[in-house]
This record gives structure tokens, sequence and C-alpha cells, in this order.
């Protein structure tokens, strides 16, 4: 018994001695001999086919501070290949550092490869060990290489102004908060389908009076911005249209995206008045579990108005004209929801609303028995409303509204 013992010991040390001189450790690489990404790029070439990857790269330059914002701290890098893989790693060739994708602050997709479909791009992010899910999706109206060109002033990194200006808009409810995991999900879902941001470059002339010196005008000189533009919508993995801002809007009041926005509107006694909204429930649920489907969203909304122009300068307001307010902001959201589910659902033949799943969980049996031609019966689909909202009274019981 102590020999068996004894050489259970001798076997064990041995083991322990063996693994000990594995290496589990992947090669060091320094910092200098990385090309840290900030925004990939990804376009495709309508005529060959090929993936055209355009890489932002963190390249800080000699003694700028953080606070610095006239000259860039990054680099475009350009390649093309067969595969995103392929372009990828020709770019890799090209400037000679190991690609670290670990701090990507943002994926764009270029119009054409958005049409192309999307599971090429998600078919190397998925095996790219680097990529973080959390990492927001963008698609460009046009090229995605021409976004990241385009000059930006805000912050120290162009990627970063780029997830600024999403964030900016997605807190006042102007874009969908989409990032690469929502996209995979949707991807694993056998019915969801896809929405993500779009971004689009915005060309304005600036005019000049100046005139050469023989007389002859100078050519206005064309300044770029970019801005958010409404919404891209996907069908079985391939871009099938936009939606613009109230669409927009209408689509994340049905998913219960709305944290909170600015609301404008006008009654019989009111010319205009804005309402911040600062509280937002709703609720979509399916009704009926056969052709025609009805879905029924139940949504309220809390505000509180944060300036207001009168028909008349005597007027009060009383009870009858804040719920004139709250009943069209209530139209207004109906309205914007109404116009939502024609583009995408009836449309564009879309289910970015979990429609079938949200018929699943009403009855899983109706399910099982819809599911095959699910996607063909969309078009006969029906979102009715019941939306309610309360517009803060603050100020009432002192009449001193409307009056300077």
């Amino acid at each position: 018994m102590k020999l068996k013992k004894f050489l259970r010991g001798i076997l064990l040390l041995l083991l322990i001695l063996s693994v000990s001189t594995l290496c589990g450790c992947l090669p060091s690489v320094e910092l200098n001999e990385r090309a840290i990404v900030q925004a990939i790029g990804i376009d495709i070439d309508e005529n060959t086919g090929e993936f055209l990857i355009s890489l932002q790269i963190y390249t800080p330059q000699g003694g700028q501070s953080s606070t610095e914002g006239e000259q860039q701290n990054a680099a475009i890098l350009e390649s093309s290949g067969a595969t995103v893989t392929e372009a990828v790693q020709n770019a890799t060739l090209k400037q000679g550092k190991s690609i670290f994708y670990g701090h990507n602050r943002v994926i764009i997709i270029g119009e054409a490869a958005a049409k192309n479909g999307l599971e090429p791009v998600m078919s190397f992010f998925n095996g790219n060990g680097q990529s973080r899910l959390n990492t927001g999706v963008l698609i460009a109206k046009g090229s995605a290489c021409e976004i990241l060109k385009t000059r930006m002033s805000q912050g120290v990194l162009p990627a970063q102004a780029l997830e600024s200006m999403a964030d900016n808009s997605r807190e006042n409810g102007k874009i969908i908060d989409v990032t690469y995991l929502d996209i995979a999900k949707a991807f694993e879902n056998e019915t969801d389908d896809a929405v993500i941001p779009a971004i689009a470059v915005n060309s304005d002339e600036e005019n000049s009076s100046d005139t050469g010196s023989e007389g002859q005008q100078i050519p206005n000189e064309t300044s770029q911005s970019i801005e958010m533009s409404g919404t891209a919508v996907f069908q079985d993995g391939k871009l099938a249209g936009y939606l613009n801002e109230e669409e927009t809007r209408g689509l994340m009041w049905l998913r219960g995206d709305v944290k909170k926005t600015i609301m404008v509107a006008s009654t019989d006694r009111i010319t205009s008045f804005s309402v911040e909204i600062y509280k937002t429930s709703a609720d979509l649920t399916c009704e009926t579990t056969s052709v025609p489907y009805t879905y029924l969203l139940t949504a309220h909304l809390n505000g509180s108005i944060r300036d207001i122009t009168l028909k008349d300068e005597d007027i009060l307001l009383n009870d009858a004209d804040y719920e004139a307010m709250e009943q069209m902001l209530c139209r207004i959201v109906e309205k914007e929801v109404l116009a939502a589910v024609d583009k995408t659902v009836i449309r564009y033949n879309a289910d970015v609303l979990q429609l079938g799943n949200r018929l699943w969980q009403k009855d899983v049996a109706a399910w099982s028995r819809v599911r095959d031609q699910f996607p063909q019966e969309l078009s006969q689909i029906t979102v009715n409303c019941q939306i309610t909202a309360d517009i803060d009274r603050i100020g009432l019981e002192t009449h001193e509204q409307g009056k300077e």
C-alpha cells in the first residue's frame, strides 16, 4: 500500500513538472509594433465584388497633448481582398504591424456592402477573438471609407467623434442603440431582422463674394460634415431601405427604446409648445394568433413643458389646455408608430419588432402552426395603439403661462 502511494506521488510530481514546461501564453507584441484600430470601414467594389477595407489607425502626433484637436491622431489604411479576412490580411502586409482590434470603437458598413448582405461581415468578426460585442455599428449612405476620411473636429480621434455623435443622437431619441451583439442576436433568431443607424456625409457650399484679380468669381468652397441619417432596415440580412427621423422614433416607441426626447406640437389655443419627454413605458403584445395578426402597443409618456407660444397673450392655461396638449402628443406618437410599421413590416417585409417571438410567447401551439409561412404573412399585420401622456402641471395654479 505504501509503495502504491509512493508511486502515485512520483507520477503526480512528474506530471506537474512536465506541464510547467509548457508555454500557454501568446507571443508578446510591443505597443509600437501594433496598429491600434479605432474604426473599421467595410465597402464592396460593385464591379469586381472585392471587399474594400478602411482601417482608422491610432497614430499619436509627437508632442501633441490630449486637448489639441487641430491635428488628428489617426491615419487611414486601405486594402482589398476577395473576402473580408483577406482584405484585412493585405492591410497587415502593407504596413507591417500587428493589427489590434481590442480598442475598436465603431464598425461602418458601406451601402453597397450592406445591400450585398451582412453575412460576410458577421463571419469575419465572429471568427476574430479581439472583436468586442459592444462595438457600435453604423451603415454609411454611400462609402464607409468616405465617412472615415471626412475630417471631424470633435475629440482627439475621429472615431471618438463618431461615437459621441451616435451617443448624443441616441440620448435624444434620434437613433436606435445597436451594437454588434444586437446584430448577432438577430442573425441567430429565425424570424428577427436587424436595424442599424445610418450615417451620411453632408456637403455644404460656403458662399463667397470674393473675385479674382481679373474679376472672375472664385468658386465656392465646399465643406463636409457628418450627420446621423435615420435607420437602415434589413430583410433576411440584406439592406432593404431606410427610415427617416420620424419613422425611426416611431420604431423606437414600438421597441421601448425612447428614454427622452423633445416633442413639438400645437393646439387650437396654442401656436406651438415644446415638451421634454423624460420618462416612458411601452409594451407591444400579440392580440390574435392567426391571419390577420393584430398587435397592441400600450405606451405612456411623462413630460415637462419647455417653451410655449399662445395664440392670444390674454390666454391663461387651464386643465383643458393641458389635456389638449397631452392628446396631441399621443396623436404624434401614434402617427410615428404607424408610419414605422408601414415602412418596416408592410413595405420592407422585415420583422424588426420581434413579432414572431411575441406570437410564440402568446401561443406556442399557434406559432408552431404558422412559423413556416409567418415571414410571408407580415404584410397582414395590424398594430393598434393605446397611448397616454401626462404633462407636468407646474405653474398652472399661478396662471403665469403665456405671460412675460
